[in-house]
């Protein structure tokens, strides 16, 4: 099967608000843009993906679609 896997980049776009930095982000998983949370750190999926794919039934389907049986 040669299937082509979709590379995805994540585009970060710097505003000042009242001298904060807020980073508006294109998520990972369903590549909506979102408002990253103060103080996430990189190596959290909360850095790539917004608060609507971080919710358990995301993540159930997404091991149940990644899952064969052979």
């Amino acid at each position: 099967m040669n299937k082509e896997i979709p590379i995805v980049t994540a585009t970060i776009v710097p505003q000042q608000d009242n001298n904060i930095q807020i980073d508006i982000v294109i998520c990972r998983r369903c590549q909506q843009p979102f408002t990253r949370n103060q103080g996430v750190s990189s190596s959290s999926a909360a850095y790539y993906r917004c608060q609507n794919c971080l919710t358990l039934g995301t993540f159930t389907h997404d091991v149940m679609m990644s899952c064969t049986i052979q």
